[in-house]
């Protein structure tokens, strides 16, 4: 039983002493017994939904109802600043991103949900890099490694390509030979791209950067702050209100004519 539960369970059996004391009879002490165990039993039927806990999250491609809810009250004030390096002859691509955002515990660590990636370093409120506690679906980082208000986690990560039109998906034509490049993060797979909060109730703001071959051209839903056309094409996104993941959808494509195998 977490701490709030045994707060209110003790309130609760001082509030029935009350009203039924000890030597009003035997019945009335009965009865304290069988409330007592009633809300003792409630109390721990409501704690996974109410206040959850990361080490009871199942181990999946998906995100229970418990999990969200706990994280949702966990957080607040959440931004990702991303930088992405994308390379054409490599069957996977490298980024690193820093989460923002207020804490408040309740109880139990955080998890950051990326699916079926590599995590190769992580640091916490500026410490130095440290192997993650991740198991292929989420990183989990202790409640003990974080401080109740502002906080940021510095990830850098590794991801194959997408092949199943979900997350970064590249796809090569059969009939020009060119690749093709975009991101469909709907329903759970903004995580397959890179780590973060993959649920629909925690908005963000967020910059992107990402670093391409100088034949790609980039398209997103927003205007680039900067281009730089030496070598590969560094180019920042940004922004201006908080959005879910759903709409976040840039797309990178070999433009015919610009060159490039």
């Amino acid at each position: 039983m977490d701490p709030l539960s045994a707060f209110f369970t003790l309130l609760f059996v001082i509030a029935i002493r009350m009203v039924f004391p000890p030597e009003s009879g035997s019945v009335n002490r009965m009865r304290l017994i069988a409330l007592t165990a009633l809300l003792l039993a409630f109390c721990a039927a409501c704690t996974p939904t109410l206040h959850g806990s990361a080490a009871g999250r199942p181990a999946s491609d998906t995100l229970d109802e418990s999990s969200a809810r706990l994280r949702a009250m966990q957080l607040s004030e959440v931004s990702y600043e991303l930088d992405m390096q994308l390379d054409a002859g490599s069957p996977e691509y490298r980024g690193e991103v820093i989460i923002r955002f207020g804490f408040n515990s309740r109880g139990a660590p955080l998890t950051i949900d990326f699916g079926g990636g590599t995590v190769e370093a992580m640091s916490v409120n500026g410490g130095s890099f440290k192997a993650a506690d991740y198991n292929g679906f989420f990183i989990t980082v202790p409640a003990a490694a974080l401080r109740a208000g502002s906080n940021d986690v510095r990830i850098r990560y590794r991801h194959p390509w997408s092949t199943e039109s979900s997350g970064l998906f590249r796809f090569t034509d059969p009939e020009d030979g060119r690749s093709y490049v975009y991101t469909d993060f709907e329903a759970y797979a903004a995580n397959r791209a890179f780590p973060c909060f993959d649920q629909p109730d925690i908005k963000a703001s967020y910059t992107l950067g990402v670093e391409v071959p100088a034949s790609w051209q980039v398209i997103s839903a927003t205007r680039e702050t900067r281009v730089s056309d030496s070598g590969d094409t560094p180019l920042d996104l940004c922004p201006e209100r908080p959005l879910q993941h759903l709409p976040v959808q840039p797309a990178y494509r070999r433009i015919p004519g610009l060159g490039g195998p």
